[in-house]
């Protein structure tokens, strides 16, 4: 199926906290294996894309069964990540004016976001 664009303002990433400080110095980068959070045994899709979420949501989304929020994100990865790493942040990404912005509705989520542009460090906040 061919990739539906989306426009969209504001979105949210669920990041491993320790990348936080990399990430508001340097920016967000598409995804490389070595970067991946997923076993290499997982879909390889991350590789060449940012995934964000259209919705910030609340704390405990994933116990409730809120789907692919952004803290159901941050939930679901601090528990099932290749790091063992439980500590997880969200950072809320400030999408417009971006030059060139390719933006699209992630295909195998449905709800997600698939970002294939980078973006720089002062259009990013950490907000949980």
């Amino acid at each position: 199926a061919p990739l539906q664009p989306v426009a969209l303002s504001v979105g949210y990433h669920a990041t491993r906290t320790v990348s936080v400080a990399s990430i508001l110095d340097s920016g967000l980068r598409l995804g490389t294996r070595d970067w991946s959070t997923s076993p290499p045994s997982d879909r390889i899709d991350q590789i060449g894309n940012i995934y964000l979420s259209e919705h910030l949501g609340n704390p405990g989304d994933e116990a409730n069964k809120v789907w692919q929020t952004a803290h159901w994100w941050r939930e679901h990865k601090s528990t099932r990540n290749c790091f063992n790493d439980p500590d997880w942040s969200i950072l809320k990404i400030e999408l417009a004016g971006v030059s060139g912005l390719r933006l699209y509705r992630d295909p195998w989520s449905k709800k997600g976001l698939v970002l294939r542009t980078e973006i720089d460090g002062n259009r990013i906040e950490r907000i949980a």
